[in-house]
């Protein structure tokens, strides 16, 4: 996966945790019970871990990209989807039983978390170098 869309997905993640801990904080708190409130500020919490860890992701991409990396920001991605998108639904639609989303999301974060250590231990291995940056002196052609 490129860097620079695993910086893109962080980004908009991140803006999009911001966004949802303003309108729980404003709009959320009192219209739902401390036990739905507090579910609501887990999964803006952990959306926001996993926008930093998708940064970060992407700017070890733009070191070096591997299958690895790759995977773990897959798993990053759908595992928010399904640990902070659970939550979230359970409070828009609690007559809906939709529990059994969060914890597979979660168990998808862990494999990310899991993936990213084993692509940290490889190191250089099975990996791709990234873009080379061009000195000054080359001539494209020459």
């Amino acid at each position: 996966m490129q860097a620079r869309i695993l910086l893109f997905c962080g980004a908009i993640l991140g803006a999009f945790g911001v966004a949802l801990a303003a309108m729980g904080d404003h709009l959320v708190r009192g219209g739902v019970d401390a036990a739905a409130y507090h579910g609501f500020e887990t999964a803006v919490r952990y959306q926001m871990y996993h926008a930093l860890a998708l940064l970060a992701l992407g700017a070890w991409s733009r070191q070096q990209t591997s299958r690895s990396t790759a995977a773990a920001a897959i798993l990053f991605l759908i595992g928010t989807a399904g640990f902070s998108g659970g939550l979230y639904l359970r409070i828009v639609f609690p007559q809906v039983d939709l529990v059994w989303i969060v914890p597979v999301g979660g168990t998808l974060l862990i494999a990310g978390w899991l993936v990213a250590a084993a692509a940290a231990c490889a190191g250089r291995a099975g990996t791709q170098p990234g873009p080379q940056p061009h000195s000054a002196d080359s001539v494209p052609g020459q």
